[in-house]
């Protein structure tokens, strides 16, 4: 680089940041990440997109949903039946889940669950279980038949990976 690329470099720097911070109107371009969001009914995804911001904003980080770590669960039942007879496929189960912490917590169960090996985390909308006492269980139930769409063809199996219990915050 020459002298004077190098010059007019440290010019245009300089000019720049003057300009910044001696100006009311004083912008800058953040990089907002992307984020999934987990609820009990589902999850969204946002993905990354630039925003135009003052000069003197803060981005604030966002900190991920906490798992209740002391936690434990019991599959009691977990079926799938890929095809019932009636052009239906049906997927039940209850599954218990455990506090055993010392503290009462608020919250929702994510199950993660692999069909035809494709590996799924979603939230499940529970009855009675988004609060836990502290060291006490719930059960969680589903059974759900779905209509079979044989033009795109149908699930052969469904398998339970694991089940996590996060905390509202």
């Amino acid at each position: 680089m020459n002298q004077i690329t190098k010059s007019a470099l440290i010019t245009l720097s300089v000019l720049s940041v003057l300009s910044c911070t001696n100006n009311d109107n004083c912008t800058k371009e953040i990089t907002i990440p992307a984020l999934t969001i987990q609820t009990p009914t589902g999850s969204s995804y946002r993905p990354a997109y630039q925003q135009v911001v003052p000069c003197d904003y803060v981005l604030t980080p966002i900190e991920e949903q906490a798992r209740l770590k002391d936690f434990s669960y019991e599959v009691q039942q977990f079926t799938f039946t890929p095809d019932t007879g009636k052009n239906t496929s049906r997927l039940e189960y209850k599954i218990k889940i455990n506090n055993l912490s010392n503290q009462i917590v608020k919250g929702f169960p994510i199950l993660t669950t692999d069909a035809d090996g494709v590996v799924v985390t979603g939230g499940y909308r529970s009855n009675g279980c988004e609060q836990l006492e502290a060291k006490s269980s719930c059960i969680i139930s589903y059974d759900k038949e779905f209509a079979l769409n044989l033009n795109v063809g149908f699930t052969k199996s469904v398998k339970l990976v694991k089940v996590e219990y996060y905390i509202n915050k």
